[in-house]
């Protein structure tokens, strides 16, 4: 099964520590709802980038898979890694270096 990572770009990263634990979760779930479900029922999952955004940030898959498919999913992932390649800095970083 392949699902989005995440339901929309990323969030700033600052304020958090002034929310309260169910302002949290409930932003975690509107934010990432696609994975939780393969973290409660234990069965194999990951993400990997496959795009980037307009600004440069990844852009993610979920890859799931029955019990027992853990070789499988690292496998098609690695095929997409390597015909998908992604930059290993972040563009912030990226941009600092280069300027």
């Amino acid at each position: 099964l392949v699902t989005p990572t995440l339901a929309r770009p990323a969030v700033a990263a600052t304020g958090w520590q002034e929310r309260g634990w169910r302002a949290s979760l409930q932003a975690a779930v509107e934010f990432a709802p696609f994975t939780g479900a393969w973290n409660v029922a234990g069965t194999p999952a990951l993400t990997t980038p496959v795009a980037r955004s307009a600004d440069g940030h990844p852009i993610g898959v979920q890859l799931a898979g029955p019990p027992g498919s853990e070789a499988r999913l690292l496998r098609l992932a690695r095929t997409l890694e390597r015909a998908l390649p992604w930059p290993r800095h972040a563009p912030m970083l990226a941009r600092r270096h280069l300027g």
